[in-house]
């Protein structure tokens, strides 16, 4: 007889009896041994029965269990035969370490993209370091900057480059001044040269930021006359070209105003021979 079948009939019970008859029969007598020993009538037998039927218990729903696992075993991981055991380590492994691996997972992802970040930040600098450097930096702050947006920053600089000729490199910035951090995006980029509208002029000035054009003896130049105000898409407004304190290229920058004046002033000549012929 084996331990299942006397751990049966411990309880008094056949090896085919179901759950619900092996926890009624342990718990009838479970209860009446402990009424025994209340009643302090408690024998020797009633001490080894006590621990026959409390083993037995133990086992036969060890049993019951074991049979359930190999019975989930087998359903699950059977499949892969001889290779069951470790299918069923690694699916343990990982049920019980998801939360650790979705951790590896976010930050094998980070890293990822900050390693791809880095690389082509590290281009662009590249690519940045490889670009002849300017002959003159251009930045343009005005208002009201609808017509310029349909203006990239590039093909400006390809209608501003012909004006100079000799030049092989002209870098041009927009800013609106109609957003919220406009003006620190202006005093914290460095070109050569401004092209403002007399508002952002009159800021610039009070702020320190131009330096004087000993040509013309002025701060600012007006150049809304001649081919700029066509370039920009802006008409009928102010446009005052001014040089940066601690300029790259200040000489630079003047000899430009020069070229874009020198056409302003053969414009308005023109008007007024136009204005006298009619």
């Amino acid at each position: 007889m084996n331990q299942n079948e006397q751990a049966y009939e411990d309880l008094g019970l056949s090896i085919d009896a179901t759950r619900q008859q092996v926890e009624k029969r342990y718990h009838n007598v479970i209860h009446r041994l402990h009424g025994k020993k209340n009643r302090g009538s408690l024998s020797m037998m009633d001490e080894i029965q006590w621990k026959s039927v409390n083993q037995a218990y133990r086992l036969i729903l060890n049993a019951e269990i074991d049979k359930q696992i190999g019975e989930y075993r087998e359903k699950h991981y059977g499949k892969y035969k001889r290779y069951s055991k470790a299918a069923e380590n690694i699916d343990h492994f990982l049920y019980y370490n998801k939360i650790q691996l979705i951790g590896c997972m976010i930050l094998f992802l980070f890293v990822g993209f900050f390693i791809i970040g880095y690389k082509h930040l590290q281009q662009e600098q590249s690519v940045v370091a490889n670009l002849p450097v300017p002959d003159l930096s251009i930045m343009v702050a005005v208002d009201d900057m609808q017509n310029l947006e349909y203006t990239s920053e590039q093909a400006l600089e390809q209608q501003l480059l012909p004006l100079m000729p000799e030049w092989s490199h002209i870098k041009s910035k927009r800013q609106s001044m109609m957003q919220s951090n406009s003006l620190l995006m202006v005093l914290t980029e460095n070109p050569d040269l401004y092209i403002l509208d007399r508002s952002q002029f009159i800021q610039l000035l009070r702020l320190g930021y131009l330096a004087k054009i000993d040509d013309w003896d002025s701060y600012g130049i007006d150049l809304s006359h001649g081919e700029l105000p066509g370039m920009l898409g802006l008409y009928e407004k102010p446009l005052i070209a001014a040089v940066r304190v601690n300029a790259l290229q200040p000489d630079n920058a003047i000899r430009f105003i020069h070229r874009l004046y020198d056409d302003s002033l053969i414009e308005l000549e023109a008007n007024k021979v136009m204005g006298k012929l009619e």
